[in-house]
């Protein structure tokens, strides 16, 4: 944090709000989404597989990063990768970055790839069963609430 700090210059007030919005993301975990999600997950009821959702979250709460925060996109999503000739190009859109459990950034996953795609990205990053669960977690998370602020009716149209 001492790099965040001096980087952001302590004498502007702005600065001074992003290095605690830095601060703040770096104590958050998945968890903080519980009500949240299961809130979500009472609206939805009937419109979704709530037994299998309920399972894939209750693997993402029963894991915890339990390693040193690091820096994360926080964004990870098709609209911000860039691509030329087939190939990463870019990585934009920072907004969301913060220190804090690199499963956040697994959440492309599910939002971008297949089933194959997801076994050849999992295989590639050697990622642990926990750290991949709380990625489906983090993916589960953005699909419930995003859903529930549909309402029903939109829902059962999806």
């Amino acid at each position: 944090m001492l790099f965040l700090h001096q980087y952001y210059g302590m004498g502007n007030a702005r600065h001074r709000k992003a290095v605690r919005r830095v601060d703040r993301c770096s104590s958050h975990s998945l968890s903080v989404y519980d009500g949240e999600t299961r809130s979500a997950l009472e609206l939805l009821a009937g419109c979704i597989d709530t037994a299998s959702a309920l399972e894939v979250w209750g693997a993402a709460m029963g894991s915890t990063w339990s390693k040193s925060n690091v820096w994360v996109h926080g964004d990870l999503a098709c609209g911000n990768l860039l691509v030329k000739d087939g190939k990463l190009h870019a990585v934009i859109d920072f907004g969301s970055s913060a220190v804090g459990d690199p499963a956040c950034d697994l959440v492309i996953a599910w939002t971008m790839l297949g089933e194959e795609g997801r076994h050849i990205f999992r295989f590639a990053l050697a990622l642990h069963d926990a750290t991949w669960a709380r990625g489906r977690g983090w993916a589960l998370w953005k699909a419930l609430i995003t859903l529930a602020k549909l309402g029903e009716s939109q829902v059962r149209k999806a």
